[in-house]
């Protein structure tokens, strides 16, 4: 549920790389 959204928005926001590394690290933590 939550990661399909995360990974939608991380898609859709490639050009937040910072963001996308963080909330990354944080769905791995």
């Amino acid at each position: 549920m939550l990661f399909e959204l995360f990974r939608d928005w991380l898609v859709g926001e490639k050009s937040e790389d910072r963001i996308s590394e963080r909330a990354y690290e944080l769905i791995l933590r």
